[in-house]
């Protein structure tokens, strides 16, 4: 299994940063229209080269300089071979039902904050070299195997004909049959089934959702739908057009600024303000030549 932590130190000038190593790839980046990663998120995806699971926004007990609380991202990777894999899947369980309980800082946020404290969280901040990659590894690979953290709770339930409902559905994260069902189709997942299971802080509808071919297997709770959808997943049918690879579907440009975080926004702010200044002061300038020329 290959495991990647990002934290950031209490220091507001020493920003979020991996724990030794990076991931090669961001592939979660694919879901950034339907998903703020700043926010709790879950993506679990397999197929046939393995395994990935995401989890963002888990938020540490720990704050920085000025309180904000800091937060945990979990990147992984593996195959059905890898012993973690099950610990891994009863992880990803743990974290959803952490957010469904609205508790970002709860059992999972709980156990990295044991395994990373932040003596050694600065030290690994940013550090590539091999100690702190062997270090960061097994500290991640301590947080899993903890007996008394999330990965030694089993959350599986029976849900659905094969316990994970139907091959695609969508439902509310609040919606208990839904999270017993999603936690089949991780363990599916991380066992060797394909297909997806999505945790979606800006989805609110099956629209919001790309089905991507015949063959494919998507599980996803939103955290505030569009509306009740009732009791249980509730199956998304035919195909939604417009990818040809994982990932979310184009949204209005509203989508777009709803998955900017914060800092972005404030960017996005600034140089509108900036622009409208500079139109202002051109149109100025411009009526003053005017009437400059109108004066002879």
């Amino acid at each position: 299994m290959d495991g990647y932590v990002m934290f950031r130190a209490r220091r507001r000038d020493r920003d979020y940063d991996y724990l030794g190593a990076a991931p090669p790839a961001q592939w979660w980046r694919s879901y950034a229209e339907v998903a703020d990663f700043e926010y709790p998120t879950l993506l679990v995806e397999s197929d046939a080269s393995g395994w990935r699971a995401y989890l963002s926004g888990i938020r540490s007990a720990r704050t920085d300089a000025v309180g904000t609380p800091l937060r945990f991202t979990l990147v992984l990777s593996g195959t059905p071979a890898d012993e973690a894999a099950p610990r891994v899947a009863r992880f990803a369980v743990q974290w959803l039902e952490d957010v469904a309980a609205s508790q970002p800082a709860g059992a999972v946020a709980a156990c990295l904050d044991r395994h990373f404290p932040a003596k050694a969280a600065d030290r690994l901040l940013g550090s590539r070299g091999p100690a702190a990659v062997e270090e960061a590894r097994l500290r991640l690979d301590e947080a899993l195997a903890d007996p008394d953290g999330p990965a030694a709770r089993d959350k599986h339930g029976d849900g659905g004909q094969d316990g994970s409902g139907p091959p695609s559905w969508i439902n509310a994260v609040h919606d208990p049959p839904s999270r017993e069902c999603f936690a089949v189709r991780v363990a599916g997942l991380l066992a060797g089934a394909p297909g997806r299971a999505l945790l979606l802080n800006l989805a609110t509808e099956a629209q919001d959702v790309a089905i991507t071919g015949p063959e494919d297997r998507v599980a996803v709770l939103v955290v505030r739908p569009a509306k009740d959808f009732g009791a249980g997943p509730v199956a998304i049918l035919g195909k939604v057009p417009g990818l040809v690879e994982a990932g979310p579907v184009r949204r209005t440009p509203l989508g777009l600024w709803r998955s900017r975080s914060t800092g972005q926004k404030a960017l996005i702010a600034l140089g509108i303000i900036v622009l409208a200044a500079a139109a202002v002061g051109a149109a100025g300038h411009a009526a003053g030549a005017w009437n400059a020329g109108n004066l002879f």
